[in-house]
């Protein structure tokens, strides 16, 4: 399996009260491919098969962390672009909203963050010979809690 380039860049603006970041990425899974070194085993049609369903995207996140004495305060944002081709009229993409708060001290911190996930997924469970068959097209929420705790030394 030949994996796709990605190519990424970013930003950070710091100062005593926090930071800013700011980071997109480029990447194209259609160039995704399979090969193999073993004679009679080809994977042309699976690769024209990427090729032709996946395109390039760009995906972007933006953040920001508030310090206030021991005090801290955080968010962002990221979205996962579609990776489909317009004519699929199919949308894969994944938007995630973050938040968080935290103490810390000169020896300890702790931290709680929300995280909440939103995107479609599709999948076709099985086909039948001429390559049709049905496609569940999936409603995707995930929400997690974390809560992080440490010590410095």
């Amino acid at each position: 399996l030949t994996t796709p380039l990605k190519f990424s860049g970013g930003i950070a603006l710091l100062s005593k009260y926090g930071i800013l970041t700011g980071d997109v990425e480029f990447t194209n899974p259609g160039q995704a491919k399979y090969s193999s070194e073993t004679p009679d085993i080809s994977f042309q049609q699976e690769n024209e098969t990427i090729k032709s369903v996946f395109k390039s995207v760009v995906n972007y996140r933006v953040g920001a962390e508030f310090r206030y004495e021991i005090y801290r305060i955080r968010g962002g944002y990221a979205v996962q672009g579609s990776t489909y081709e317009d004519s699929f009229n199919l949308d894969n993409s994944i938007k995630t909203i973050s938040g968080g708060l935290g103490v810390r001290m000169k020896r300890f911190f702790v931290d709680v963050a929300y995280v909440n996930s939103s995107g479609n997924s599709y999948y076709q469970p099985y086909t039948f010979f001429d390559g049709s068959g049905p496609v569940v097209d999936l409603d995707n929420e995930t929400n997690t809690w974390l809560l992080t705790a440490g010590f410095t030394f």
